[in-house]
């Protein structure tokens, strides 16, 4: 789960939101896998790091604004 302390009482969102992560990081993962193969690891873990960046800068906008809201 991720931040659930921020979340509060709402744990069914943070786990909707772990679980898109992982599977974001997933598909990342087998598709720089198959565009990067021969270039090695270093072109897997730059496009599964920028995909997790990605996800966790929308993850943050989602806390902030459900924050906002309560």
């Amino acid at each position: 789960m991720l931040f659930p302390e921020m979340l509060g009482k709402d744990r069914a969102a943070a786990d909707s939101v772990a679980k898109l992560a992982l599977v974001i990081w997933a598909i990342s993962l087998i598709i720089g896998g198959i565009l990067f193969g021969s270039k090695g690891f270093a072109g897997v873990m730059l496009i599964v790091g920028a995909l997790t960046m990605i996800d966790l800068l929308i993850t943050i906008l989602r806390l902030f604004w459900r924050i906002k809201d309560n």
